[in-house]
């Protein structure tokens, strides 16, 4: 194991794809806070480092989409991996090597936005309001648990789609369905029972409709159904990660519990996938 990640390692090191993430989140770091600090400015509006923190990671489920399937399809291209199973690294040592350097390199990626973004957010907006030091710590805790189940995902993906140009597309398109998978159930469930709606009928004259029921409410076991998605699923999570008012803390230890259950169930499905696929 210790040599498959050396390996890795060193050959992540000159990855261009991994430099071209790392530029990415980096600029999108600076970008928001900066383009914050202006809209503050010109309007005379209030806006803290709350409101952006979080966005990268909506961001990272594209990203790693886009990195492990050219590091991995890398892989297969340059014959690496039939080389490292002929010298007799067994498929699992080399599933989880590939794990933990994709994972890392998420981490890396984040890292690259958050440093940035609380470099030029603090001085030009000033301290957090929403979130104490505590919470931002377990929100980071909890963002690291999505990552590992994006890493998984689009690594076992990966893994067995050896041509590059089909596994970058396939995990790119899976990263969007679970994106935007998730702001349609969010939007679900922040359906308001009940509405009030005021218009002009046909004869001129308004009409109040209040506390009407809302159609597009989502109720009864559709609900539960719903809520159990956006727990489990990382594009789900990482739009409840942005919304989330810093009030119930039982909300961000069940997501962190789902995704290293998630995890843990995709990494098995993709281990034992792997190990039995017909490497050409």
């Amino acid at each position: 194991m210790s040599k498959l990640l050396r390996a890795n390692f060193a050959r992540l090191l000159k990855n261009k794809p991994f430099y071209i993430c790392i530029a990415l989140m980096a600029f999108i770091g600076i970008y928001l806070p900066v383009s914050d600090y202006r809209k503050m400015t010109a309007s005379g509006a209030f806006f803290s480092p709350d409101k952006n923190f979080f966005v990268f990671n909506m961001c990272i489920g594209v990203v790693a989409a886009f990195f492990i399937s050219m590091f991995v399809g890398t892989e297969y291209s340059n014959g690496t991996m039939r080389n490292k199973i002929v010298t007799g690294q067994s498929r699992i040592k080399i599933y989880f090597a590939n794990l933990i350097t994709v994972y890392t390199s998420l981490i890396i990626f984040c890292t690259a936005y958050i440093v940035p973004y609380l470099s030029a957010g603090i001085p030009l907006l000033g301290k957090f309001r929403m979130y104490s030091i505590e919470q931002i710590v377990i929100m980071l805790i909890c963002i690291g648990f999505t990552d590992l189940a994006y890493a998984v995902i689009f690594l076992t993906a990966a893994m067995l789609v050896q041509n590059k140009a089909s596994s970058a597309v396939g995990c790119i398109m899976a990263a969007y369905f679970l994106l935007f998978g998730g702001v349609y159930v969010n939007s679900c469930l922040l359906q308001e029972k009940f509405t009030d709606n005021v218009y002009i009928d046909e004869n001129g004259e308004t009409v109040q409709e209040l506390h009407r029921l809302n159609p597009d409410y989502v109720d009864g076991t559709k609900r539960k159904v719903y809520e159990f998605i956006n727990d489990v699923l990382p594009g789900n999570q990482s739009f409840s990660i942005i919304m989330w008012d810093g009030v119930d803390m039982s909300k961000i230890y069940k997501m962190e519990l789902y995704s290293s259950a998630f995890a843990v169930v995709s990494a098995a499905v993709g281990v034992l996938t792997f190990r039995r696929k017909d490497l050409k």
